[in-house]
């Protein structure tokens, strides 16, 4: 994933012109650094506050780094029953891009990581956890779902603000 952003970058994930990202940024709505040379950088962690604070849609997640929320799209965003089928649908299938893409798709939603592990993340691998009972390859299952759930987590926690 990436570190940091350009103004053009960012503009072309959320799908807004790059002039009204450099005024937000001149106006000190959205954070940016310059470079030597003069050019704005926008942090990722910064984009993604920047994001969930305004509400906006991501249209291109790949300018991001985050190509795996192209596969998820809109329904895990919303959180609910069905965010957590897909959850635990994808992590069935050792399908990596797609856990990951679930577990930030809720919180560029808008959802609280607290929210996230709680409400997401806790009630797909219970039923994970579940399914050596009907299935013989249950422990492995839940053995990738879990290595698949953490390595998610990591790249959720590299987008968070730092602690106070």
């Amino acid at each position: 994933m990436k570190q940091h952003v350009s103004p053009k970058e960012l503009s072309l994930a959320v799908g807004v012109s790059e002039s009204s990202l450099k005024r937000w940024a001149d106006d000190g709505v959205l954070v940016a650094v310059r470079t030597a040379g003069g050019h704005r950088r926008i942090a990722i962690e910064e984009a993604v506050r920047f994001i969930r604070q305004q509400g906006l849609h991501i249209v291109d997640p790949a300018t991001l780094g985050m190509p795996e929320l192209r596969a998820v799209g809109d329904q895990a965003a919303g959180g609910g029953d069905s965010a957590h089928v897909a959850l635990m649908e994808a992590m069935t299938q050792g399908n990596g891009p797609g856990v990951r893409g679930h577990i930030l798709a809720a919180y560029l939603g808008g959802q609280a990581a607290a929210a996230i592990f709680d409400h997401l993340i806790t009630p797909a691998m219970h039923e994970m956890g579940e399914q050596w009972r009907h299935d013989a390859r249950g422990i492995f299952i839940e053995h990738r779902a879990t290595a698949l759930c953490i390595e998610a987590i990591s790249q959720l926690r590299s987008l968070l603000p730092p602690a106070a």
